[in-house]
């Protein structure tokens, strides 16, 4: 956030954590709130709505829903209920994630990941319909499992080869090297096994899921 930005520098019940993540707590009865988004594109990580900030959003945030915003670009390791949800029970277990906002409009965004002794350098970069993702530098950490917030996609490849799209049971019924498209979330989670450098996505030529941004 710029510390040009008056308004984001007066309020005192929002922070930012890290470059791409927004947080704003519901301190307040009622389970509803105003915020506050810089400038920017901006998506609500709950229900998926896109912002182009600066600009304000009212929130309606049950105690279960801590109402969270992702900047486009974002590149955030994040954990997964089995089911594969956000904010779901992970008492038993849960799928270790990195979450990817892809840029809204023609653009890149690039962020360091640090876990034990290893790092990688990662790279999104979005060209109309074509999302490409890469990682630079040691192979990430076994099973990596990626989440892209993108419309329905028409090819999903990993290091130039195609992926089968998986089934809802066959998902269920254990890792497999592929990608799956959730509709309800739009949302697409790609396996890409233990060893690639890049996975891209096109999606279906118009059912873009931020058309309004390019």
């Amino acid at each position: 956030v710029s510390p040009a930005d008056g308004e984001a520098m007066a309020i005192e019940d929002e922070f930012v954590l890290g470059d791409s993540l927004l947080v704003a707590p519901v301190c307040t009865p009622g389970g509803q709130r105003s915020i506050y988004l810089p400038a920017g594109g901006w998506m609500d990580l709950i229900d998926g709505s896109e912002y182009h900030g600066p600009t304000r959003a009212e929130a309606q945030a049950p105690l279960v829903h801590l109402p969270l915003y992702l900047r486009e670009g974002a590149i955030v390791p994040m954990k997964l209920s089995p089911d594969l949800l956000l904010g779901a029970d992970m008492s038993e277990s849960h799928r270790k994630a990195l979450e990817i906002l892809p840029p809204f409009g023609r653009g890149q965004s690039s962020y360091l990941w640090r876990w034990g002794t290893g790092e990688a350098l990662l790279n999104c970069r979005r060209r109309a319909e074509e999302v490409a993702f890469r990682a630079h530098g040691r192979q990430l950490p076994v099973r990596t499992l990626l989440r892209f917030e993108v419309g329905p996609p028409a090819e999903v490849s990993v290091d130039g080869k195609s992926l089968k799209e998986l089934t809802e049971e066959e998902v269920a019924e254990g890792e497999k090297r592929g990608y799956y498209y959730r509709k309800t979330e739009q949302v697409c989670f790609v396996y890409p096994g233990d060893d690639w450098e890049a996975v891209t996505i096109l999606e279906e030529h118009g059912q873009l899921r931020f058309v309004d941004w390019l």
